[in-house]
């Protein structure tokens, strides 16, 4: 079995027990067809924007395992049902040690500072390589000019 999180938004325009009448219905929906494990009521709150001319939505968030074909009928009946404004079903991930950034010794923060201080001066290095290259291919394309110049000069003397 899978865990899934589905936040909804269902509309409050024909009042808050009207939507609270529907997020009971999909929490029994729900219970019966997969493990229901947590619904949060997030309240009404002001949406970012417009949807459907509503301006409040009161939101909830249904935490459910299921096989792997119960969230396609669930979307399907999200979908139909007169009263939802937006819906999302998701794999939920579970984080179960919290991940924690650990200071470096003074050691490894000396090798650090050694190793940004190669890479600057390798790429200054190679900046003045390529400022070389550049004015050595200028230069190269002056000399191919100077002697089509004086091949183009060379014919017309010679034609004359």
């Amino acid at each position: 079995m899978t865990k899934y999180e589905a936040p909804v938004a269902f509309s409050v325009k024909n009042g808050e027990e009207q939507s609270k009448a529907l997020a009971e219905r999909f929490e029994t929906l729900i219970s019966e067809n997969a493990n229901l494990l947590k619904v949060d009521a997030w309240g009404v709150r002001r949406l970012a924007y417009e949807i459907n001319y509503e301006r409040e939505a009161a939101y909830y968030l249904y935490t459910f395992e299921c096989e792997e074909d119960f969230p396609a009928e669930l979307e399907r009946v999200f979908g139909i049902t007169d009263g939802i404004l937006r819906w999302l079903i998701v794999k939920a991930v579970d984080v179960e040690t919290p991940i924690t950034v650990e200071e470096a010794p003074e050691e490894e923060a000396a090798e650090d500072e050694t190793v940004e201080e190669t890479v600057e001066f390798e790429a200054e290095e190679t900046e003045d390589e390529a400022v070389e290259e550049i004015v050595e291919f200028e230069a190269e394309e002056a000399d191919e000019e100077t002697e089509e110049e004086t091949a183009d000069e060379a014919e017309e003397e010679s034609a004359e």
